[in-house]
């Protein structure tokens, strides 16, 4: 998929290749992770049911590069959104919802952490506070990016029926990302 979109859109900027590649290769790095979890659990522990209550490190860490990949995405639809709004408080705007994601990021890698340090699957109900804020703010950040766009973006409706139809799509665009992300 990445080679298809580097050959379709070589008119691109150099930032939005590197950032496709970035997360051409975090989304690799979780791929190469999980299949490792997998191959753990299902091959070598095969059979071995107590092995099943044990968190292996590759199911842990494929965390780190899923939530690379989250903060990346964010952080294109952020810089999207303060292009498109020209409000005078856009980068108070922008700079909240960076604040936001970024919060989310050490949530998630302090999950991280505490999950390495599990020795049993059971021991997650001690840490579910950390786990059910880091889900909620990834949820909250997806779903105010994509409001945000809707509002900024039915702004430019003015009437005409070639340009309101293209801001729908848009409109319809925007909703679809944000759930897909989320």
């Amino acid at each position: 998929m990445v080679i298809y979109f580097r050959w379709r859109s070589a008119h691109n900027s150099v930032s939005m290749n590197v950032t496709i590649t970035v997360l051409w290769i975090l989304d690799t790095l979780q791929l190469i992770i999980v299949s490792h979890s997998l191959y753990y659990y299902l091959v070598l522990c095969h059979g071995d049911y107590s092995a099943l209550s044990r968190p292996n490190w590759s199911i842990v860490a494929q965390l780190v590069p899923s939530a690379c990949a989250i903060g990346v995405v964010q952080y294109v639809w952020i810089m999207r959104l303060w292009t498109l709004n020209r409000n005078k408080r856009r980068t108070i705007i922008a700079y909240c919802m960076l604040f936001s994601m970024l919060l989310d990021f050490v949530l998630s890698i302090s999950w991280v952490v505490e999950a390495f340090r599990m020795q049993s699957f059971l021991d997650i109900r001690h840490h579910l506070w950390l786990l059910c804020l880091s889900i909620g703010l990834i949820t909250f950040n997806d779903i105010s990016a994509t409001v945000y766009f809707c509002y900024l973006i039915r702004k430019y409706r003015d009437g005409l029926h070639t340009t309101d139809t293209l801001i729908n799509k848009l409109i319809i665009y925007g909703v679809n990302t944000g759930l897909l992300t989320w």
